[in-house]
Order: structure tokens, then C-alpha cells, then sequence
């Protein structure tokens, strides 16, 4: 997985631009782009806005890899990749977070996963530190932290 230290691409700088994004003075500009574009839910049921998708955010909003490095970490980084249970629930959070009037403050973290696993997981904890495992667990809290574990990269074929 791209999960190489901060300035080499990967998991590390996206979440270091994801914390930029979630800042107390970034975080209302940035909701109220996130609602023009996947409309006021996240689902995209808006005319004109298109559902949020976490890996489509990667994608258009990273500007921390270009070719086959971005290509590598879309595939690490996408559904077929993820504890399925642990991307949704991140997504939600996030989709949460940006559509309220006052928006969430979530903060992101990576570690990596030394469980062995091939895919990456998210946790979400509220502002006291006890994981959310629920939709509705998650919409009761003021803010959350995010944890991403992720797996070792996956090794280049050889040519």
C-alpha cells in the first residue's frame, strides 16, 4: 500500500492535506465546496452534484502524485481494498461532518495495520475517544478522529 513517509506520496500526505481541509479556519470553505458538488446530503441526489465517494477524493483533490504512483495508490486505496464496514462508515463520517451548518471538526491519522491484513481499515473514535461503530453512533458526536491502517505495500511484479 502507499503508505511511504510524509513528502513521498501515499497515505501520510493525503492526511496531512485532509487535516489542512478540517481545520477550524479551512473548515467552512471547505463544506460548503463539498456541498456544491455532492449536494446538501453527499449523496449527490442534487441537481448537478454527484455522490461522494472517498476515492474519487483521492483522485481529483490529491494533488500529491501524478502517474504511475497516483495509479498505484487509487488501487490501494479503493473499495476492493478496504474492510468494506470501516470505508463506509468513514465516508459517512466525513459526508456528516461537511453537510451540517456547523461543520465537524475530524481530524485524520495513519498507522500502519500490523494485523496482517491485505486491505486497509478506518476507525472512527468521537472527542472522548470511544469508537464509532454506527451511522448513528457517529451523527450523536461533536467531532471524531479517523485512523487509517494500512496494510504493507503491495509488492511490484517483477519484469
Amino acid at each position: 500500500m502507499a503508505s511511504g513517509p510524509s513528502g513521498t506520496g501515499g497515505w501520510a500526505d493525503l492526511v496531512a492535506l485532509l487535516n489542512v481541509q478540517f481545520e477550524d479556519a479551512n473548515r467552512g470553505n471547505f463544506a460548503r465546496k463539498f456541498k456544491e458538488k455532492h449536494g446538501a446530503d453527499g449523496e449527490g441526489k442534487d441537481t448537478g452534484t454527484t455522490r461522494y465517494k472517498f476515492g474519487q477524493f483521492v483522485d481529483r483533490h490529491g494533488g500529491f502524485l501524478s502517474g504511475a504512483a497516483l495509479g498505484q495508490f487509487l488501487i490501494d486505496s479503493g473499495q476492493r481494498h478496504w474492510q468494506d464496514a470501516s470505508l463506509g462508515l468513514m465516508e459517512h463520517t466525513i459526508k456528516h461532518s461537511l453537510t451540517q451548518a456547523n461543520p465537524k471538526k475530524i481530524v485524520f491519522t495513519v498507522l500502519p495495520d500490523t494485523t496482517g491484513s491485505p486491505t486497509a481499515r478506518a476507525e472512527v473514535r468521537d472527542q472522548n475517544g470511544n469508537e464509532l461503530k454506527t451511522p448513528a453512533q457517529v451523527d450523536a458526536q461533536a467531532s471524531y478522529k479517523i485512523t487509517v491502517f494500512c496494510p504493507p505495500n503491495n509488492p511490484r511484479p517483477k519484469p
